[in-house]
């Protein structure tokens, strides 16, 4: 029983150590972890679209440019992994948002067999003229900003069309 019981000891140390609190504090500290715990995984698995749930919102622009818009809830390097998981996956142009407390977060990204005809960087910048204090930047195949919350959904989905259209618009030969 005590050679149980300094083992347990042992093992209470470790955790400790491992925690950066006293023996004593260990119980707090696994509440406080398990809490914040609780708060960041639901969003992040409650938005993972599969390859088969992305195909399926997916639209093509009347000059034949398939997208993809798709308003989530994640932080911002799950949203960049969302977007171009979802160019690489469907060959499309994607936009990816989240409003996440008072911030809106943007991302979009582009294939590189339609980087040197749609850029992301520009698709973001239109998008973001509709969002106050909207600012962003980024490259021909990925770009990504954001702005305050409360952003109309309807507006940035219609400026980002607009915007990809456009584009498209501007790269077709003109004879």
């Amino acid at each position: 029983a005590i050679r149980h019981s300094q083992h347990a000891d042992e093992i209470l140390e470790a955790i400790a150590n491992r925690l950066h609190v006293a023996p004593d504090d260990v119980d707090v500290q696994v509440e406080k972890l398990l809490e914040r715990s609780k708060q960041q995984t639901p969003s992040a698995v409650a938005t993972k679209y599969t390859p088969d749930e992305m195909r399926a919102r997916l639209q093509t622009t009347p000059t034949g440019v398939p997208y993809l818009f798709m308003d989530v809830d994640q932080d911002g390097a799950s949203l960049r992994t969302t977007a171009l998981d979802a160019t690489e996956q469907l060959k499309a142009v994607a936009a990816v948002t989240s409003s996440r407390g008072d911030k809106l977060s943007v991302v979009v990204t582009v294939p590189k067999s339609l980087a040197g005809v749609i850029k992301a960087n520009e698709i973001l910048a239109q998008m973001l003229t509709t969002v106050e204090g909207g600012s962003g930047g980024g490259k021909a195949h990925l770009a990504q900003g954001g702005g305050r919350a409360g952003a109309d959904a309807q507006a940035l989905r219609e400026a980002f069309t607009q915007a990809l259209e456009s584009a498209a618009v501007e790269a077709q030969p003109h004879g």
